[in-house]
């Protein structure tokens, strides 16, 4: 039988496992940010995604800051100041709490619906489809990220 910290150890490796096999799809996700940003409102963590390529575990929230991103070009989960470097183990471990945090699939329908609105809080459709395609611009950004 498997010790409690074996079944720790399994746990985390599945955590990463599951982030790490949908890296394809994690690589359309800051396209589609920039493309749901600003239909309803500005989001800071839409933001991060399409600027930086990285998206924020809800789940790993500790004393106001998240624990854990999703690098968005690899699909590994990494610590939020070194962005270079795995997140700890016991911060992955908040992932169990809510899983579906990590299906990159509900995220990109999420998005897609998202983008399909009509309602925008400061800019009309036609200002926020110049500054989108601004952004694009700058950031040099594609459909599939890479970094």
């Amino acid at each position: 039988m498997a010790t409690i910290q074996e079944q720790k150890d399994e746990l985390i490796t599945a955590i990463r496992a599951r982030s790490r096999e949908q890296k394809a799809l994690w690589q359309r996700i800051p396209y589609l940010a920039l493309q749901a940003n600003g239909i309803g409102g500005f989001s800071d963590s839409l933001q991060v995604a399409y600027s930086s390529g990285y998206w924020r575990l809800e789940p790993t929230i500790r004393t106001g800051g998240y624990s854990v991103f999703v690098d968005l070009a690899t699909g590994e989960l990494v610590n939020p100041y070194m962005k270079e470097t795995p997140a700890w183990d016991d911060d992955v471990l908040l992932v169990a709490k809510d899983p579906d945090c990590l299906d990159a699939q509900a995220l990109i329908d999420q998005l897609e619906a998202e983008a399909k609105g009509t309602s925008t809080a400061s800019l009309s459709l036609a200002e926020l489809k110049v500054w989108r395609k601004e952004q694009v611009a700058e950031l040099g950004l594609e459909k599939v990220y890479t970094r």
